[in-house]
């Protein structure tokens, strides 16, 4: 529900020119909502959507990389000069990701680009307009940045104007079967292979933590649809560092001992337990774990037919 809103929200928001902030978490799809955004605005039609990752912008490469320069401006230039990241994003989508990494005297910049919507380039004497689209995206708390001083408030507010927030994955863990159902289906036709999830990597998918987000998920079940050879993956083929949190798991509070399958039944028997302590009903809990009624029945009393 929460992502359907969001996905609303985003959707809403592509044929108007307010700038927006999207926050959340590494991996939880932050440019993919900005995408939309982007994609549901008249500005698809005549204009790119451009991304610049803060993080890989050097101090030294700055200026020329988002703003461009002209020809000669500096030893080793082209001597065509070039276009910024800010020129090509005109009439379209300025993506700027990971904000917070941005120095004081970078922001400061960018800052008065976003106010005069004007663009000199490094060399240049003469402005040129801008009419571009400003989506901007952080995983860190920008208001706890400005408090320590180490981001520029008048910037924060100049981006903040519309705020999105993208739940880590872990908060809409609903979301997870249709995930995985969706990387499975894009790398079976790619590949022309067909694989089967057993019931306990189901059932992994829902209680693991994903600190990686959906970009840990999308790898882990190209892992597993690409190494494991037979049509079933079983648990089994879950790698080493998965399975040792699985079987530390918080829901467990005491370790599980046995075999790898006694230690998956009694896994899975927590798992349940745990679900059903936080659910109304028992077609909840199904929902949540991702099984049928039925199916759940048949767990919780396995001597029942």
């Amino acid at each position: 529900r929460a992502m359907s809103s969001l996905i609303q929200l985003a959707i809403h928001l592509g044929p108007v020119d307010t700038t927006v902030m999207i926050t959340g978490e590494t991996g939880v799809g932050k440019d993919l909502i900005a995408r939309l955004i982007h994609n549901s605005s008249p500005r698809s039609q005549r204009g790119d959507f451009v991304k610049v990752n803060c993080a890989s912008l050097s101090e030294n490469l700055f200026e020329s990389e988002l703003f461009g320069y002209m020809p000669g401006s500096f030893t080793g230039a082209l001597k065509s000069g070039k276009i910024g990241y800010i020129e090509k994003a005109n009439n379209g989508t300025l993506f700027i990701d990971e904000v917070a990494e941005l120095s004081l005297n970078q922001q400061a910049r960018l800052l008065s680009v976003l106010q005069d919507r004007e663009l000199f380039k490094v060399g240049g004497t003469s402005p040129r307009p801008l009419d571009l689209r400003i989506i901007a995206a952080s995983n860190c708390n920008l208001e706890k940045l400005v408090t320590e001083g180490k981001f520029r408030k008048d910037l924060y507010y100049r981006l903040n104007v519309i705020s999105l927030k993208v739940l880590p994955l872990r908060e809409r863990k609903e979301d997870i079967p249709v995930l995985v159902g969706y990387f499975k289906k894009i790398l079976e036709n790619k590949y022309g292979i067909h694989k089967e999830m057993g019931r306990e990597v189901n059932n992994f998918f829902l209680t693991h933590s994903w600190p990686g987000n959906v970009r840990e998920l999308s790898n882990l079940v190209e892992n597993l649809i690409i190494s494991v050879p037979h049509k079933t993956i079983d648990i089994s083929c879950i790698p080493g560092s998965y399975v040792g949190s699985l079987m530390h798991d918080p829901l467990l509070e005491t370790d599980i001992k046995g075999t790898l399958r006694e230690r998956v039944s009694k896994f899975e028997t927590a798992v349940i337990n745990k679900t059903l302590e936080q659910c109304a009903t028992q077609e909840e809990a199904a929902r949540k774990l991702g099984i049928s009624r039925s199916s759940l029945v048949r767990k919780i009393n396995p001597s029942k037919k």
